[in-house]
């Protein structure tokens, strides 16, 4: 389960890269783009980490837990 989710992760992260420089191909050399980027790529990541501790959380408690639901 968690070799999953890290890969599933790093599909998202490469995707984001990819799709970024797919959309602005002459902004490669900016600075500024690639820390935006970064931060997308970062706040996937945040996104990422709450979601795996909620799918790890919710496997270890009984079948009738609710946190399935929330996510």
């Amino acid at each position: 389960m968690i070799r999953l989710s890290v890969l599933l992760f790093l599909v998202i992260s490469v995707c984001i890269v990819a799709i970024a420089v797919l959309i602005a191909p002459n902004q490669l050399d900016n600075t500024f783009f690639w820390i935006t980027v970064v931060w997308l790529v970062i706040l996937a990541g945040l996104n990422w980490v709450v979601s795996t501790y909620i799918f790890i959380g919710a496997k270890n408690s009984n079948s009738q837990s609710t946190n399935f639901g929330i996510l």
